[in-house]
């Protein structure tokens, strides 16, 4: 009777684990970066069909928007910016750090 308790709630917990699938596209990059893989994730997750990349000139920083902006939507109102972990440059001034890992840093700031 243990092993059928034990069971049955492995498969609740299991199941609030995989609440929301969220499927990506095909010219997702995966990084190998915990914290901007988790940002790609979360802003196709809350709804971004497209996700706006760019390098801020003369760096080495992206910049990743979500392409429509939604003021219901907090993850499409900011811009994020993510830099090689270690980097010496200096991200945009008014970013808040969102996370970082050994092989990035992202930061955040409302969309101008």
């Amino acid at each position: 009777m243990n092993n059928l308790y034990s069971a049955m709630l492995f498969v609740i917990f299991a199941m609030g684990c995989h609440a929301k699938q969220v499927h990506l596209n095909t010219d997702t990059a995966i990084v190998e970066s915990l914290c901007l893989d988790g940002l790609v994730v979360n802003l196709y997750s809350s709804g971004c069909e497209s996700i706006r990349r760019n390098v801020v000139p003369f760096t080495k920083i992206v910049k990743l928007e979500c392409g429509t902006q939604d003021s219901e939507n907090p993850w499409s109102t900011k811009s994020y910016y993510a830099l090689e972990q270690g980097s010496l440059e200096a991200p945009p001034d008014g970013v808040m750090l969102m996370c970082m890992d050994p092989v990035a840093v992202v930061v955040f700031k409302e969309t101008e």
